[in-house]
């Protein structure tokens, strides 16, 4: 049996991710493969209260494959990554998120 390294070029295929996230991020609107947006998340379990706080075009650039808040959200005083718009993201050269105290604004 072929070892998987084989048969797969692993820069490749995260080059290829990458450009999908991209996509998604700059062109919301088209037709995918996989669900996007606001209905997406809310399926895979994202709080509704807590996207509705957040502006629609980050909500229509989601493209993710599952909720990692799903079984406990942080509480107050936890360290948590802030959320930052895939476009954003890909577009800067700075850290893709900051480290916030949940229930605090300020960042440590």
């Amino acid at each position: 049996m072929a070892d998987i390294l084989d048969l797969v070029d692993v820069q490749e295929l995260r080059n290829e991710v990458q450009k999908k996230y991209r996509d998604v991020a700059e062109k919301p609107e088209a037709t995918y493969h996989f669900h996007t947006g606001r209905q997406h998340a809310i399926r895979l379990g994202y709080d509704r209260a807590i996207l509705d706080q957040l502006p629609d075009q980050a909500c229509e650039a989601f493209a993710g494959m599952a909720n990692p808040f799903y079984w406990e959200t942080p509480s107050a005083g936890e360290r948590v990554l802030t959320w930052v718009p895939a476009a954003e993201w890909i577009r800067s050269s700075q850290p893709c998120a900051s480290v916030k105290r949940v229930g605090s604004s300020a960042s440590t």
